[in-house]
């Protein structure tokens, strides 16, 4: 009898104690439920939750100095690491320059052959290798000549360096005459027709050369490119390289600077949000930031030119849609 007793007992222990687990579990789940709720509707904002922002933001950004006007005297250069950084960061500002009457220039430090993401959703395979890179490598270029058209940017000033995506932190710190050869495409040369110098072993020597070919030909007032801030390691190497250079010909002064990967989840809302203001990015905040104000057709504008990328938007488009907003900004000068 007292054996049967502790047996039952024991059984009603164990029970009880799976009802407790079982409810810790679904409480549990729930919890992590609401909280990837409550972080897709603070990330994306739809509805009425994105006047949460504007009041946030506007008052933020209001405070902010405009940047400096453009005049027919200037000629800007737009240093973008990749194909799309040039229309995210800066399309504002190329709208604002050409009706100015300013000449504008885009160079490109890469092509883009290195987002083996992207060419894995685009061509539905798990391994695109490196002949398909260079595919992607190329589409990226024509969608980049697409999209500046539209901004109003002459063909005959889009410059194409084609050095290697992903890796110009690399190349940079590779000293001597060794190419290096890019993890993506297989290749260690420049392997596009229309760059500034096709075939163009990838070497740091080289790549400076290149830049500088660029830089002497336009000879800008202005040189717009990522900051050193920026989280993505391309658009680093490229800010210190245009950095270096500018310095080199003592124009640093010329240099005003963007960021696109700017900490966690910025810019929030992520998607659509054209009637919203863009804030400073966490990674900037010891930075001095102006904005560039734009009025419903250069949002317009950007927009259809942000569309070009077909390719981009097929990976990253509530990303790069976040960029479309009232204002851009800029960082003047360098920080010490």
């Amino acid at each position: 009898m007292i054996l049967a007793t502790l047996q039952a007992n024991h059984k009603a222990g164990a029970s009880l104690a799976a009802k407790a687990l079982k409810l810790a579990r679904q409480r549990s789940f729930q919890i992590t439920a609401a909280i990837v709720l409550l972080a897709a509707l603070v990330i994306n904002a739809p509805g009425l939750l994105s006047l949460g922002y504007l009041a946030y933001y506007s008052a933020r950004v209001a405070v902010l100095e405009d940047a400096p006007a453009w005049s027919a005297a200037d000629t800007l250069l737009v240093v973008a690491p990749h194909p799309d950084d040039e229309v995210v960061a800066c399309a504002g500002s190329i709208l604002q320059a050409l009706k100015a009457g300013a000449r504008v220039h885009i160079v490109w430090v890469t092509s883009g052959d290195g987002f083996e993401w992207d060419e894995i959703l685009l061509s539905h395979t798990p391994d695109p290798g490196h002949v398909r890179m260079l595919e992607l490598g190329q589409r990226r270029m024509e969608e980049s000549q697409r999209a500046v058209a539209i901004l109003g940017v002459p063909a005959e000033n889009l410059h194409f360096l084609g050095y290697p995506d992903g890796d110009l932190s690399r190349l940079l710190e590779q000293r001597g005459d060794n190419p290096l050869t890019s993890r993506h495409t297989r290749v260690s040369a420049v392997p596009y027709d229309q760059a500034v110098t096709p075939g163009n072993a990838y070497t740091a020597q080289n790549l400076e050369s290149d830049f500088n070919k660029v830089l002497d030909e336009v000879a800008p007032t202005v040189v717009l490119a990522p900051s050193t801030h920026d989280a993505h390691p391309d658009h680093r190497a490229t800010a210190h390289l245009v950095e270096l250079l500018l310095a080199r010909g003592g124009k640093l002064s010329a240099l005003r600077s963007w960021i696109v990967h700017g900490g966690l989840e910025w810019p929030t809302p992520k998607g659509w949000h054209s009637k919203l203001p863009l804030e400073p990015p966490p990674r900037g905040k010891s930075l001095i930031w102006q904005k560039v104000d734009l009025d419903d057709q250069a949002v317009k504008l950007k927009s259809q030119a942000l569309r070009a990328y077909k390719s981009q938007l097929k990976a990253l488009d509530r990303f790069l849609a976040a960029f479309v907003r009232r204002n851009e900004l800029l960082s003047p000068g360098t920080e010490p």
